[in-house]
């Protein structure tokens, strides 16, 4: 088998991984309920991402893995990167709280990072109305036509502007 053949071997594998981390996003997502602590929710889906991150290739015992970007739960004003210490003081969900989670996990270098974007206690029945549902509805639209300036020949600034002119 030639190097190449290897390479896409292992990457198809790494793909599969990589999506399972999908899987502890939606776990995360469903724990973002009324009364429960930031800081038990960090915990937990970090616990998840080492208990995932160790399925993957368990007998190549040189690959890295593990922890890429810790969990972080930034509510309402805070805008990224809020994972509290221990000796920090707690935050809990309220009823309403708009809640973005980001995590990231690697194997052997490649990082797969995932993040979602939610408003504590909506549903169906209880849908996102006003400022909140204007906020996420132009966040999602604005990353929706990024998404499609990534391909073949464009350069990253080119999105970077884009998203820029979107929020002026």
């Amino acid at each position: 088998m030639s190097w190449t053949e290897c390479a896409g071997v292992r990457s198809r594998a790494l793909i599969s991984h990589c999506l399972s981390f999908s899987g502890v996003l939606k776990e995360s997502v469903a724990l973002c309920v009324p009364g429960a602590s930031v800081r038990d929710l960090c915990s937990k889906t970090d616990a998840r991402m080492e208990e995932e991150t160790g399925k993957a290739f368990k007998k190549d015992k040189k690959v890295g893995k593990g922890i890429a970007f810790p969990c972080c739960v930034s509510v309402n004003h805070c805008i990224c990167h809020y994972s509290p210490l221990n000796s920090e003081p707690d935050v809990t969900l309220k009823d309403g709280d708009m809640v973005k989670l980001d995590l990231g996990a690697h194997i052997d270098g490649f990082i797969a990072v995932v993040a979602h974007t939610l408003v504590v206690g909506a549903s169906k029945d209880n849908k996102v109305t006003g400022k909140k549902a204007d906020c996420l509805m132009a966040a999602h639209l604005a990353s929706e036509a990024a998404l499609r300036l990534v391909k073949p020949g464009n350069e990253v600034h080119k999105c970077r502007c884009f998203l820029t002119d979107c929020t002026m």
